[in-house]
């Protein structure tokens, strides 16, 4: 991670996730995606007086500037989402621009982070495949199995304990396959992926 980034705390960002970079970069990278087009969702609503949606889209970018260390954005979120629950209409263009603002320059700051990742890419060179230690990835792939259905942010944190056994080995297709599910908080398939790899490796995930 750099030092700093435009209107984002990182190491505040940082605290939440336990000190993983990796899950931080990929929460960044999906605020990212999420919110390019929040402003203009806000005001279309806002437009047609849906003030619940509205107030909803604001509450959300706030829930997540707070995890995430978005230091300006947050309280801007703030100062927007309680003027829609008090209907403030007089106060909504003013506190627009400030939330837009101040969304941007973290925006900005992400995009800037994702294409400093995509060069460095470009420039890894493929690596052989590896053999697997199937000691070492078995009690990771079991706990992980668990934990698909109880605490997505720890199975988040397995992935990343498997990531340098599994991502270039012979399930690396599967393990491309189930990080993606869990990018998209998609536990079903994540745990049908999960299953594939343990099948291909010879290990079962149960813990009995």
């Amino acid at each position: 991670m750099p030092s700093e980034l435009p209107g984002i705390a990182i190491e505040s960002g940082l605290a939440t996730v336990a000190g993983n970079e990796k899950l931080y970069r990929k929460l960044l990278g999906k605020f990212l995606e999420s919110n390019a087009g929040v402003v203009n969702e806000i005001r279309t609503n806002l437009k047609r007086k849906d003030m619940e949606t509205a107030n909803r889209l604001a509450h959300s970018v706030k829930g997540v500037a707070g995890n995430l260390g978005f230091t300006d954005l947050f309280p801007a979120a703030g100062e927007l989402e309680k003027a829609i629950s008090k209907i403030e209409t007089e106060a909504f263009d003013v506190l627009i621009d400030n939330f837009e603002t101040h969304l941007n320059v973290v925006l900005k700051g992400i995009e800037e982070l994702e294409k400093r990742d995509a060069v460095k890419k470009t420039k890894e060179v493929p690596s052989d495949e590896k053999p697997v230690d199937i000691e070492t990835v078995k009690p990771f792939l079991v706990e992980m199995g668990g934990l698909l259905e109880t605490d997505l942010m720890e199975a988040m944190n397995r992935l990343e304990n498997l990531r340098p056994h599994l991502e270039a080995s012979k399930v690396q297709e599967e393990f491309k396959k189930l990080e993606k599910c869990l990018d998209n908080f998609d536990t079903d398939d994540a745990l049908r992926n999960l299953e594939e790899i343990g099948r291909i490796l010879g290990i079962s995930l149960t813990t009995s």
